[in-house]
């Protein structure tokens, strides 16, 4: 907590509870700020220093244009799934879970990271999607 400046520890821990809901999902700094009623750049600074802690890493859009790929919205994903899940505090078998795609895709994207890491792959992961959005 000192090594980020952390003076409210619980604002952190309702962070991760909102990341961890939104496994997989784009995330907005906006709309994390309305929703925990901080500022836009704490949020930023908090995802930060997870990142930095290895707690979780993003994914960006692709896009042809290098500009653009830059200032668009990321999806944010845990490095442990189970980390993830004791966050929420779900820890069901995943027959019976309802986010278990969300679990899968996560698992799936944070061990081709890893094996990329591994393998020194200089290799970047994205997610794409339509102009639809799908």
């Amino acid at each position: 907590m000192s090594y980020g400046g952390i003076c409210k520890p619980e604002i952190l821990e309702k962070l991760l509870r909102a990341l961890a809901f939104q496994i997989g999902s784009e995330v907005s700094y906006d709309e994390l700020a309305q929703l925990l009623c901080i500022d836009k750049k704490t949020v930023s600074n908090y995802i930060g220093l997870l990142y930095q802690a290895y707690v979780i890493f993003k994914l960006p859009s692709f896009n042809k244009n290098l500009r653009n790929e830059i200032k668009t919205i990321q999806k944010k994903y845990f490095y442990d799934t189970g980390v993830r899940n004791m966050i929420i505090g779900d820890l069901k078998p995943l027959e019976v879970r309802q986010d278990k795609g969300n679990l899968w895709g996560n698992f799936l994207i944070a061990e081709r990271l890893k094996h990329n890491a591994y393998k020194s792959s200089l290799s970047k992961g994205y997610f794409w999607r339509t102009t639809k959005q799908q």
